[in-house]
């Protein structure tokens, strides 16, 4: 479950709301499988943070990703106009009930920190060349949700995705009687798209001999498992902040590995970062859309569920083939 669906629901109070799940707990997948694994080259030091007095905080960190899963990459970039010639640089971190603690290895105006399992904080001190400390950024949160070990994205498999329409098409008519009739319709007509659209998806992928594909976001895992392929994660890749060397290095490896011309980023993901990815890793980059939500801008062009997939289905083929 997405961290924010549990605040939502209980700031609804309605007699007349009816919240129905779509999916079982036994019918999701795992998240832990074909994650790529990566090298913690972070160092956490001995030294607290300590500083006289409340800094001010204008140092501005970009970069910050939603949520972030165990084992992704936590790209982070400081931006200050007020910084000087002579500036020091250090990140810290503040995990639960634990003061800040200096990340010795982190001393550039990019942070790169693998997560474990838990959230944190982080932020920057910027410290003039007598080593006092002048300005630093706002903490930002790092939420770890690895959704209970769960990847939530069933609705992307079109097989148990038809078994969402059943489970919608009820509540609506428990909701509303008198549209049964064409809720029923409505859902017939649905299910009989997603069938076509499994078969699509059989025929362009079955006999395909590579079968493997990388994306920057773990959320295709139901449609690796509905065909019998093979998604690998590179977690972490940021959409707003070039990779370092080593990122890139890392990740040429990987392509490498498992021989693949395309790494997949998710829509809305910084096109120039994306690019900056391609060119040094010598790959394509192409869009898969996860779904988790369709912009007002692309259904205003037409886009819906299934003309998305098929777009999925498309990209997915300059790979698998």
């Amino acid at each position: 479950m997405e961290p924010w669906v549990g605040s939502l629901m209980s700031s609804l109070d309605s007699e007349d709301l009816i919240a129905v799940r779509t999916a079982d707990a036994d019918n999701f997948i795992s998240t832990e499988t074909h994650e790529h694994e990566h090298t913690d080259s972070s160092d956490h030091s001995d030294e607290s943070l300590e500083v006289d007095g409340d800094l001010p905080t204008t140092v501005e960190v970009n970069g910050l990703a939603g949520h972030y899963h165990t084992g992704d990459i936590v790209q982070l970039v400081s931006n200050s106009t007020e910084m000087k010639d002579s500036t020091k640089l250090q990140w810290y971190i503040r995990e639960a009930n634990a003061d800040w603690k200096a990340i010795s290895d982190q001393t550039q105006e990019t942070f790169e920190y693998e997560t474990t399992g838990e959230s944190f904080d982080v932020k920057v001190v910027f410290s003039d060349k007598s080593g006092t400390a002048y300005a630093e950024s706002a903490p930002v949160e790092i939420v770890i949700d690895d959704h209970e070990g769960s990847d939530p994205h069933i609705w992307l498999d079109p097989v148990l995705a038809q078994d969402q329409v059943t489970v919608i098409k009820e509540a609506l008519i428990q909701a509303d009687p008198e549209g049964k009739v064409v809720y029923e319709e409505n859902a017939e007509k649905f299910i009989l798209e997603l069938q076509k659209l499994d078969q699509e998806y059989k025929s362009a992928l079955s006999s395909a001999t590579n079968r493997v594909f990388v994306v920057q976001h773990q959320a295709f895992g139901y449609i690796a498992q509905r065909y019998n392929l093979e998604q690998i994660a590179v977690g972490g890749i940021s959409t707003e902040v070039e990779p370092s060397p080593s990122r890139i290095a890392e990740i040429s490896k990987l392509v490498k590995e498992y021989d693949v011309p395309v790494i997949y980023y998710q829509q809305g993901a910084d096109s120039s970062i994306a690019q900056t990815v391609g060119q040094e890793t010598d790959t394509d980059i192409e869009v898969l859309y996860d779904l988790e939500s369709v912009s007002q801008e692309m259904q205003d062009e037409g886009m819906d569920y299934l003309s998305l997939m098929r777009k999925n289905l498309e990209a997915l083929q300059l790979s698998i083939h």
